[in-house]
């Protein structure tokens, strides 16, 4: 008899704990078999209907990804992290008030939260809320003063509010708490480019090619960063790397 024979054995707590450990190791395949096995054993499971839901949503599976996030919630209405991820399923399907509902209902239900506060400022962000935008982003940070993300997120807001300062300040503590995101060095470079520091912006740059060698954006910047300086040899390996990869000339 193999680990999945035709009677269900054991509690469901435990199909359910070895679902999530074979979701972590990336098995989706026996992750599902287990969150099955353990909604089997007790159709009440509101955590393994919220897991069993992620991976769903992983597949691209919304619909079924959000059947279980409604019966994890039917089952336990204080369930936060299926609201946050009711609110995520929204969110890619452009459904803004929806998704904050389901934030706010899952803040409301663990105000430390600290991944539905980041949803909630980015959602303000989008919506051009710059105010609502920072206290959700703050109130994150306050809860996980190491969430990367936010930091990142905080720092495009100050971009974009022209605060460059402040801007850099949170690229520098995102990329000491993540040195490995390309999209910070890139947003880090480009701050130090419209600064007019080409070295500075130049070694991000760098960094964030280094970090993915497909970054377009990153390696068309580069180009024109050789070309202000009259390299147009450089430049132009460079912008045209950057069009191999997809980059578009506005």
């Amino acid at each position: 008899m193999g680990l999945f024979s035709s009677k269900p054995k054991g509690d469901a707590d435990t199909w359910h704990n070895k679902g999530t450990l074979y979701h972590n190791q990336g098995d989706t395949v026996n992750a599902m078999k287990c969150y099955d096995r353990a909604i089997e054993i007790n159709p009440n499971l509101a955590v393994a209907w919220h897991n069993k839901g992620n991976l769903y949503q992983n597949q691209g599976d919304t619909v079924n990804a959000m059947k279980c996030y409604d019966r994890a919630v039917e089952i336990d209405p204080n369930l936060a992290v299926a609201w946050y991820a009711k609110g995520g399923l929204y969110h890619n399907q452009g459904d803004a008030v929806n998704e904050m509902k389901c934030l706010d209902r899952a803040v409301e239900i663990n105000p430390n939260l600290a991944v539905a506060w980041y949803a909630k400022g980015g959602l303000y962000h989008n919506q051009g809320d710059a105010v609502n935008a920072m206290k959700c982003y703050d109130r994150a940070l306050e809860i996980d003063p190491n969430y990367a993300d936010t930091w990142y997120a905080k720092g495009v807001l100050y971009d974009r509010l022209r605060d460059e300062k402040n801007a850099m300040k949170c690229y520098d503590r995102a990329i000491e708490i993540d040195p490995n995101d390309a999209d910070t060095w890139y947003n880090k470079g480009t701050l130090y480019h419209n600064q007019g520091h080409a070295i500075h912006a130049k070694k991000c740059y760098d960094r964030a090619i280094e970090i993915d060698p497909n970054y377009a954006e990153a390696w068309y910047k580069k180009g024109v960063l050789y070309d202000n300086r009259g390299d147009a040899e450089n430049a132009k390996k460079c912008k045209d790397k950057a069009r191999e990869l997809g980059y578009t000339e506005e």
